[in-house]
């Protein structure tokens, strides 16, 4: 190892007392070969001017499909050269054809400007003149018209086709009549909900793309999934070929898996893995190592960045940074910028710094806790190490089950693959909307299909609802709203908030909080935290989607207090096993804030309460749940109290391993308790349903490996090292005899034996 202060972190990590798996990922040489005959010389020369007198082997591969009109679906690691795979085709493309064009599609902002500027040094380089250019929501006016008619290649998201390309498609015919590669990066992030809206603006496009001639193929690049090709092909509708073996070398990775002390062995609560990373996060500084810090909640990344901060050495201090979406457009390039030069060498941030953006030679990561997938976990530690030399990650359990179950099973982290993207396209809810969209920007003919979906039942509801007319063979648009503008891909609403500060001349707009947060971060007397300042909310103008802050020295942060309410609305199945019953439907789930915690800042000491009222969030999904009898607290001869909270401890249990066994993130699941006190004996139904509108199809699967989830949670609650419950089985539960975790793991075990 070259680097002596690498060299000697690594040694201090290994002595850690906390320390409970280290693991070393050896490096991995290089698979070179010659560039492809079918590259242009100019392009070739170009390259050699780089540096580049040969490619990784994916590289050449990639480029040998797509400039035989194949669609490719590249998947390797962080920092393996994908970004040549689409921008060598593309380059070799327009060379030889000057009125061919591209476009790019990426899922964030930051890493739009971040490849375009990749693409014009190859260029530059090759001597080939490209013409490319982002165009987002921070495209001033008044260049977007050139951008329609002259770029080459066009830098755009997903939410731009979807609200500002397809619907005024006939100001794009030049560009969409010549379309001839589309670029999807990091296709990964395309699941769930905004996966789900992606592949409908996906279908909406080819069907914009048909309609003037064009069959463009499809280059797509992802970090490491379970079913890449799947995804890609349910994403695009289209037939791919996949890479998947990397030819780029890799500098060798040592990794340690951190669980912090028991604090209070009675409710085996550990130390905070938030002031655990604090810790961690003050060895690369000390023993000056340039790290990122990845924490899970823009909460925690600013309080992470304030307890850096003020424990760092004066010198460092402003080597320091909060990193994370909100954060208005200029100031997130100023960040980017630094961190690029070395200016900026510890970075604290959410997930918006996970994907490929180019963030310089950082030695380091720092995990504050599970990132919830063990794609995400990839790529967050793939930050660090990218050039050249080895790289060093720490991942910082939390109390969550899932955290404890990861570093408990350090084979589930290294030993197996990332998960599965899934994706519902055809959801009621998003596909609806994605018809309506369609119907305005062409007519829907009869007989016609978006995809492998049939429009005509949506169209005669809409005809219902006079949004559409039916004249001739074709479905024509009359509603009088702009579709496209209605909805996001990304939430429930697009209304976010924008947080003003009081304090300054003018009232300056300081951040922004989409509309689902803002329920739980800017209530009033909220405590809202930016770059590790601190603000309280002094009023929310809900109606106008605005809170007013000011700055304010406080000793504690405020978190949110929500409850959550279902109603049943459909059963699709229902199976009785003996003395309990398994379902499979549609849901009402309603969440209400009803109050915030005042947490003291170190000490993470409660010191007091607030009440909040805030409008009800309200979504339409599916789920599974389990219905039991109150004659089962008979049975097992407790008293109700401890029998409520049995069930509590078995819920759990089961959303932890549902997360797990479904290979989803566990924000992607939600759960609650009901009571049925109509029924008699009254029924108690413990529901895990999909926390996405309509959702993606987890409850579903749920329903199907059920026997395996009860069996898998029996398993996690049995094997903790707790004597009676704890944050990482069972929660920690408040009970009369004290035997909850055995009754759980009594019930777990009736379940699994009574279902199969």
């Amino acid at each position: 190892m070259a680097d002596p202060a690498l060299s000697r972190l690594i040694e201090d990590l290994k002595k850690h007392p906390w320390l409970v798996h280290y693991q070393l990922i050896p490096s991995r040489e290089a698979r070179m070969v010659p560039t492809p005959a079918e590259l242009r010389p100019e392009i070739v020369k170009g390259l050699s001017s780089l540096g580049i007198n040969s490619l990784y082997s994916h590289q050449a591969e990639a480029f040998s499909l797509a400039e035989s009109g194949k669609n490719v679906i590249i998947v390797t690691p962080t920092a393996s050269g994908k970004t040549l795979c689409y921008n060598l085709p593309v380059l070799n493309r327009i060379a030889a054809d000057p009125e061919a064009r591209a476009a790019f599609l990426f899922p964030t902002k930051a890493l739009s400007r971040d490849q375009m500027a990749g693409l014009l040094d190859l260029s530059e380089a090759a001597k080939v003149h490209v013409k490319c250019d982002v165009y987002d929501g921070d495209t001033p006016s008044d260049t977007r018209g050139a951008i329609r008619k002259k770029a080459q290649v066009l830098i755009t998201n997903p939410d731009m086709i979807h609200q500002a390309i397809l619907p005024h498609h006939p100001k794009w015919k030049q560009a969409l009549e010549s379309l001839k590669y589309i670029v999807i990066d990091e296709m990964h992030t395309y699941t769930g909900v905004f996966g789900s809206h992606f592949a409908n603006v996906i279908r909406r496009l080819k069907r914009i793309c048909r309609f003037y001639g064009a069959n463009p193929t499809f280059i797509c690049c992802s970090a490491t999934i379970a079913n890449p090709l799947s995804l890609a092909e349910n994403l695009c509708e289209e037939k791919f070929t996949l890479i998947e073996k990397t030819g780029a070398p890799a500098s060798a990775k040592h990794f340690f898996l951190v669980n912090p002390p028991i604090v209070n062995a009675d409710l085996g609560i550990r130390k905070s893995y938030v002031e655990t990373a604090v810790q961690f996060m003050l060895k690369f500084i000390q023993h000056d190592v340039s790290a990122i810090g990845f924490a899970r909640t823009r909460l925690a990344v600013e309080v992470l960045t304030k307890y850096l901060k003020d424990r760092a050495p004066v010198t460092k201090k402003n080597s320091i940074t909060g990193y994370r979406g909100g954060y208005l457009p200029g100031e997130r390039r100023k960040i980017e910028k630094a961190v690029r030069s070395g200016q900026l060498k510890f970075i604290l941030s959410t997930n918006a710094l996970e994907l490929g953006i180019d963030i310089g030679t950082l030695q380091g990561s720092v995990l504050a806790g599970y990132p919830g997938t063990i794609a995400s976990t990839l790529q967050q530690s793939g930050r660090a190490g990218r050039k050249e030399g080895d790289a060093v990650s720490v991942l910082i359990a939390s109390n969550l089950p899932v955290d404890q179950f990861i570093v408990g099973h350090p084979d589930y982290l290294f030993g197996r693959s990332a998960e599965h993207g899934r994706i519902n396209p055809n959801n009621p809810e998003i596909l609806f909307s994605h018809l309506a969209c369609a119907a305005f920007e062409l007519p829907v003919v009869d007989g016609e299909k978006l995809g492998s979906v049939s429009p005509g039942p949506a169209m005669e509801q809409m005809a219902d609802m006079e949004l559409v007319n039916h004249f001739g063979d074709k479905w024509h648009w009359i509603g009088d709203s702009y579709p496209a503008a209605e909805f996001s891909l990304r939430s429930v609403t697009n209304e976010n908030f924008v947080v003003i500060d009081k304090s300054e001349k003018g009232n300056r707009v300081i951040a922004e909080v989409d509309y689902t947060a803002a329920h739980t971060t800017l209530y009033e007397q909220a405590i809202y935290m930016l770059q590790g300042g601190l603000y309280q909310v002094e009023e929310l103008d809900y109606e106008n989607r605005k809170a007013y802050v000011k700055p304010v020295n406080s000793d504690y942060y405020t978190d949110a207090i929500d409850h959550t309410h279902l109603n049943i609305l459909t059963v699709e199945k229902t199976l009785n096993a003996g003395f309990h019953q398994v379902n499979l439907g549609d849901v009402h789930v309603l969440t209400r804030v009803t109050g915030y915690k005042k947490i003291k800042f170190n000490t993470n000491e409660n010191v007091g309460y607030g009440e909040v009222k805030l409008r009800d969030l309200e979504i339409h999904t599916s789920a599974f749940w389990v219905t039991l009898s109150e004659e089962l607290q008979e049975q097992l001869g407790i008293t109700r109290t401890d029998f409520t909270e049995t069930l509590s401890g078995l819920l759990y249990a089961l959303k932890t391993v549902s997360a797990i066994h479904l290979m989803s993130n566990v924000r992607d699941l939600g759960s609650a308790m009901q009571v049925d006190d109509t029924a008699s004996p009254q029924q108690f139904s413990l529901f895990i349903y999909d926390r996405y509108p309509g959702g993606i199809g987890l409850s579903n699967e749920l329903f199907q490996i059920r026997v395996e989830i009860f069996e898998a949670a029996r398993k996690l609650v049995q094997s903790c090292r707790c004597d009676s419950s704890c944050p990482s089985c069972i929660g920690s539960r408040t009970a009369e005899s004290g035997n909850i975790k055995s009754n759980v793991v009594a019930l777990l075990t009736l379940l699994a034996e009574r279902d199969k």
